[in-house]
């Protein structure tokens, strides 16, 4: 029995019956979605301390900042006027402040993202070396049976397809089960001035859908110009009709 594209087993199905092989050992899992984050709740009385306790502690740091203000001042302009920048003296205080825990924190952060930039790029140019990870042994066997059964007409109810009379499909050749990478198909002349895709094959194969979607439209308008051309032929012959009528 052999089975084309308006077989019930569609070619959706069959790839999804692949990728639910094995446990879905191929099927892509999506990440969860983060959870919420849950508000903390704070009293009234609460905030207000908290902002106070914050404000007061600028404000004791307010003379000391001041006083550090009032000497770097004093410093650069004894250091510009009496040693310059050349120098090997440094007047009074340092007139830069110490990072602060946050500052060195971003900045070990941003040497990390750095690092790992720098490790993509490279791994960009590194020569493919081969995995040393294990094949699957029982996905593989299953994507044999699935394949052979298709072929050679073997049992196939463990994949959730159903026989017809104790007979399940058989496809007449591999090219119909498994798409050949060097297969070709070429756009016929009646959308081929629609789209730049002249032909799909395996490495634009996600231009596939683009094309049908210009098949579709453009079957859609020959269909609604057939549409107006029985309506002319109906009306005409209508009319050719009651003249008859009349000269009778």
């Amino acid at each position: 029995m052999s089975l084309n594209l308006s077989s019930p087993l569609s070619q959706d199905e069959m790839v999804e019956i692949v990728f639910n092989l094995d446990k879905a050992a191929l099927r892509f899992d999506e990440p969860r979605d983060a959870e919420k984050l849950q508000l903390e709740r704070w009293k009234e009385w609460k905030i207000i301390k908290d902002f106070f306790k914050f404000s007061g502690q600028r404000f004791l740091a307010m003379p000391k900042w001041c006083w550090i203000w009032f000497r770097r001042r004093i410093g650069k302009k004894l250091q510009d006027s009496l040693v310059g920048p050349d120098g090997g003296l440094m007047v009074g205080i340092d007139q830069n402040d110490a990072e602060d825990i946050r500052d060195r924190h971003l900045f070990d952060q941003m040497q990390i993202i750095a690092s790992n930039v720098k490790e993509a790029q490279k791994a960009l140019v590194t020569p493919f070396r081969k995995t040393t990870t294990a094949s699957r042994p029982t996905l593989w066997s299953e994507l044999r049976a699935f394949v052979y059964g298709f072929l050679e007409g073997g049992e196939l109810s463990k994949f959730g397809i159903k026989d017809n009379d104790g007979r399940y499909p058989i496809f007449s050749k591999v090219g119909d089960v498994i798409q050949d990478p060097r297969e070709v198909w070429n756009i016929g002349p009646a959308i081929s001035e629609l789209s730049d895709v002249k032909q799909i094959n395996w490495t634009n194969i996600d231009r596939a859908p683009e094309l049908l979607d210009i098949h579709s439209a453009h079957v859609l308008e020959r269909k609604r110009e057939l549409d107006s051309k029985l309506s002319e032929i109906i009306e005409i012959d209508k009319k050719i009709k009651d003249l008859g009528g009349v000269e009778s």
